[in-house]
């Protein structure tokens, strides 16, 4: 349960889903959150977890929108990148830090960044005036109180501390051959000047590049180490200041911020992935809200075979479609390999995505707030096994029938089609007078045109073909009366049985 003070996130509670939906490979939702998250999953549940109402829609919405400006994601994008990598790097070296003066070493570095990292992006968020959104004002009240806490204060007065004996300490070093030698500098004069003086009347190129190739056997690890090693005999009381410090703030990273860095990698995952998208010309939008079925969207498609597309240097058919507040049930129909089951997937991706409050595609997006979606996608079977899949398809759509709300969206791939037409018919007339009295949303694709026509819900929309060539498929969606004889052109051209065919060889 997400129970703190701050969540980048979330606006109210919310408990993670950590099991994937069931609907996610039908619509390829999981192939759209890989392609985000690009194999760091530790940000999957939040994906797996859509927000229940507009209030928290907006509170992500706006922290997205703030960070359309350049200006302000450069500033987040870097303080949360560094704070991760700062604790990558701390963890990494707790076995160092532990053992090791050059550990130790590290461990002031590591804290170093932790804090000026923190504080810049605070001083960023507090004095910036394109920070519009709830979420990212509250972050910098989060950081304003964190900064503000007397254990922090300390970490950084000690910090402080610690670094002045550091940096006090002056040494020399003598090499010899394979030898060093190690000794307090004990005020040697200092031949720089001198030497830059001789050397001024030299000509010099500065681009020159001077190699030395240092004998492998030799590990420069090795020698920081010894070095190391060395100067804590000499100057022992500044050594046991740092070992001190490092035993004292061994576990200096703050784990609710770094619970709060991870949920900001939600942002910097999703802005990415659409920038590279926006890149090749698609245009994406944040979505509205009705509480009808008034629904509209614009030059949308499906955000997956986008995505395949664009790394092949390919452009995807982008669709449109409006509803009534009357019209909840969608038959289409249309020729196989025509982009209806795109088009559906286009559809649940819009709905789905928008609940995670993150852009869809397309230029605008009017949609209804659903609570759930349930699908059902056809499934190749073998022909012995038709009537298992018919049982299996009517066990499936009882369950979302018992399961489904007013606010709910039904997609239905190809069911019934195991059984004869008239059956299928009948099946599916049943199915849409249950979701009439339900009152929620569906989408049904399917050969039988009929079906458009049978409730005042129902509304008629089919994939198109070349008016040219009835072979070729535009994937153009439209909304109209579906007749079938587009795609009964088409089978009568393959099979050359059209008209004027069945003429020529009668004469």
């Amino acid at each position: 349960m997400i129970n703190m003070k701050y969540s980048i996130l979330f606006k109210n509670e919310y408990e993670l889903n950590k099991n994937m939906p069931d609907f996610f490979i039908n619509i390829n939702a999981d192939q759209v959150v890989n392609n985000i998250l690009r194999d760091d999953n530790g940000n999957l549940p939040i994906f797996y977890t859509p927000l229940k109402n507009e209030e928290d829609i907006k509170y992500r919405q706006d922290i997205f929108k703030d960070l359309d400006n350049r200006d302000v994601y450069v500033e987040y994008n870097s303080a949360i990148s560094r704070l991760k990598k700062i604790y990558d790097s701390f963890k990494a070296n707790e076995y160092e830090a532990n053992t090791s003066w050059a550990g130790k070493r590290t461990l002031l570095k590591q804290i170093d960044a932790y804090l000026k990292t923190i504080n810049s992006f605070r001083d960023f968020l507090s004095t910036s005036d394109l920070i519009k959104s709830e979420g990212l004002k509250n972050l910098c009240k989060y950081l304003v109180e964190f900064t503000s806490k007397n254990e922090y204060k300390e970490l950084e007065k000690n910090l402080e501390t610690v670094k002045n004996v550091v940096n006090g300490m002056r040494y020399t070093l003598v090499f010899n051959g394979c030898d060093i030698y190690v000794s307090k500098y004990d005020d040697d004069k200092d031949f720089t000047p001198f030497i830059s003086d001789a050397l001024k009347g030299f000509s010099w190129d500065s681009k020159r590049e001077f190699n030395y190739t240092v004998n492998e056997m030799v590990s420069s690890r090795l020698i920081d180490h010894n070095v190391l090693n060395c100067l804590s005999k000499i100057y022992k009381e500044e050594f046991k200041a740092l070992q001190a410090f490092c035993h004292l703030y061994k576990s200096f990273y703050d784990l609710d911020l770094y619970r709060i860095v991870l949920e900001a990698k939600f942002y910097t995952s999703v802005h990415f992935y659409f920038e590279k998208l926006e890149a090749t010309g698609l245009e994406f939008c944040y979505p509205e809200f009705t509480p009808d079925f008034n629904e509209e969207s614009i030059d949308s498609f499906d955000l997956a075979l986008a995505y395949r597309l664009m790394n092949r240097g390919e452009k995807i058919v982008i669709n449109s479609y409006s509803l009534n507040e009357n019209e909840r049930a969608i038959i289409l129909s249309g020729p196989n390999q025509g982009g209806k089951t795109t088009f559906a997937r286009q559809l649940g991706e819009l709905h789905y995505f928008a609940l995670l409050g993150i852009k869809v595609p397309g230029k605008y997006a009017r949609l209804h707030l659903i609570d759930s979606l349930y699908t059902i996608f056809k499934t190749e079977e073998a022909m012995e096994t038709l009537n298992g899949k018919l049982q299996s398809e009517l066990v499936m759509v009882h369950d979302i029938i018992n399961k489904a709300t007013k606010d709910s969206f039904l997609i239905f791939n190809e069911i019934f089609a195991s059984t004869t037409s008239l059956d299928g018919y009948e099946l599916t007339k049943k199915l849409i007078d249950s979701i009439e009295k339900i009152g929620c949303m569906c989408l049904f694709i399917t050969f039988i045109d009929e079906l458009s026509s049978i409730s005042k819900i129902t509304v008629a929309m089919r994939s198109n073909v070349s008016k040219e060539n009835p072979m070729i498929r535009t994937y153009k969606i439209t909304k109209e009366e579906s007749n079938g004889k587009a795609y009964a052109n088409a089978i009568s051209l393959k099979h050359h049985l059209a008209y004027d065919e069945i003429r020529r060889r009668i004469k």
